[in-house]
């Protein structure tokens, strides 16, 4: 049983976890006017990589979402 946690245990780890990632230092910066941000549609060659289209999305709120029906779908978040 080395390593484990009970259900108790395991809140009180994810409770602490949320409280220190609530701080943040810096100030937030717009990315409106950043180049990036709008939908991609991609074609992405072969080897290493399967081919295939994929259309990659990054919003002004930091999300951007991958649409890629050769190499999944995803969620995330980008910084300039």
């Amino acid at each position: 049983m080395c390593g484990a946690l009970g259900a108790d245990g395991l809140g009180v780890a994810l409770a602490a976890t949320v409280r220190h990632a609530s701080a943040q230092d810096a100030t937030p910066v717009s990315l409106a006017g950043h180049p990036l941000t709008g939908a991609w549609f991609v074609n992405i060659p072969g080897p290493p990589n399967p081919p295939g289209p994929a259309q990659y999305s990054f919003t002004s709120d930091g999300i951007v979402t991958q649409l890629d029906p050769v190499r999944g779908n995803a969620m995330g978040a980008w910084v300039a």
